[in-house]
């Protein structure tokens, strides 16, 4: 099923990416310098990536990360956030061909894109997004259609795959998930700055999370699996609520893989999303998803199909849709076929 979904096939992202952008630019001598903010997090995953995978595809090396793009010239400067563009990327010289990455919105509404859109829309040559709700709303804020390119986000099937069940078991034990219990994943940053991260970031939807899995560790044995920084609301919440839990930093993107395959369920609870990543790498590892209506979930999710799909905030529906896996292992294994 999945190698048929295009947008789950990173390798058909990538080369659309580099048609895009040879033939938006056609250039012979500029270089792809995709910028990231040295975070390591998920936007360097994506400038390592996509520039390794891009000079495969073109068997060169025309791409390249960079956190430092002030000096270039004549290139093409791909920023991979909205943030890098607005931290100075706007004042990158005018020989420049600029790429920028927006992934979603801002939570206050559209008033700020609008107004992002109409002062620095002669100064981007090109806007990449992942989802058909924000090259809507892109459109909207005054960017032209010439100008969006909607490219879906993919994930690397010959890494993300479902592993056999004496592999998995393993893997549970080395993370200390107990046997018996039913284990709740969320990857992802969902806290502000990159500190501890003890104010949430609401778009994340950490408070959401964190009832839901409240109130179904009343009825289940839930053990809570967490990845990426700033997560200190999250386990703050958890631990007062005292739900067993599990956070670490993963270094090798490659090794969330072990991770997802250790869960139940992934849980997806944010207000605002581009993609998420999750999205993609729990259906390639054969998980059975529980998500908020965001992002690219309604271009790839059939409600009940897939995976299950609630209204923003609907807790209950959360609680209701997580119930039915556990309960029904029909449902499981339909959803990770």
């Amino acid at each position: 099923m999945l190698e048929d979904a295009g947008y789950l096939n990173v390798l058909r992202s990538l080369r659309f990416y580099v048609d895009v952008i040879l033939n938006k630019f056609r250039f012979a001598s500029k270089r792809i310098n995709y910028v990231v903010p040295s975070s390591g997090w998920s936007v360097d995953w994506d400038g390592e990536y996509i520039t390794r995978s891009v000079n495969n595809l073109l068997e060169t090396k025309i791409a390249r990360v960079t956190t430092r793009y002030r000096y270039l010239r004549n290139q093409v400067i791909h920023f991979g956030s909205i943030q890098g563009f607005l931290d100075g990327g706007y004042e990158s010289h005018k020989t420049n061909r600029v790429i920028v990455t927006i992934f979603h919105g801002d939570e206050s509404g559209d008033e700020k894109g609008v107004k992002f859109a109409r002062k620095h829309m002669d100064r981007i040559d090109l806007v990449v997004t992942a989802c058909s709700i924000m090259e809507t709303r892109l459109k909207s804020w005054g960017f032209s259609s010439e100008k969006v390119v909607r490219i879906p986000l993919g994930v690397d099937l010959q890494v993300f795959r479902k592993q056999e069940t004496t592999y998995v078991n393993k893997r549970r034990k080395e993370l200390n998930i107990p046997d018996d219990s039913i284990c709740i994943g969320s990857f992802q940053k969902d806290g502000e700055g990159w500190g501890e991260g003890l104010t949430p970031k609401l778009i994340k939807g950490p408070d959401v999370f964190v009832e839901a899995v409240t109130r179904l560790a009343t009825l289940y044995p839930v053990f809570v699996l967490l990845t990426g920084p700033a997560r200190g609301y999250v386990k703050q919440k958890l631990a007062e609520a005292k739900i067993p839990f599990r956070h670490d930093i993963v270094d090798d993107y490659v090794r969330m893989v072990d991770y997802y395959n250790c869960l139940d369920i992934c849980l997806i609870t944010s207000r605002e999303e581009g993609g998420p990543k999750a999205l993609l790498e729990s259906l390639a590892c054969g998980v059975p998803l529980v998500t908020t209506d965001v992002g690219m979930v309604r271009d790839i999710i059939n409600n009940g199909e897939n995976g299950f799909v609630s209204p923003i905030e609907d807790i209950d529906s959360l609680i209701f849709d997580s119930s039915r896996i556990i309960d029904d292992p029909q449902i499981s294994e339909r959803f990770t076929r």
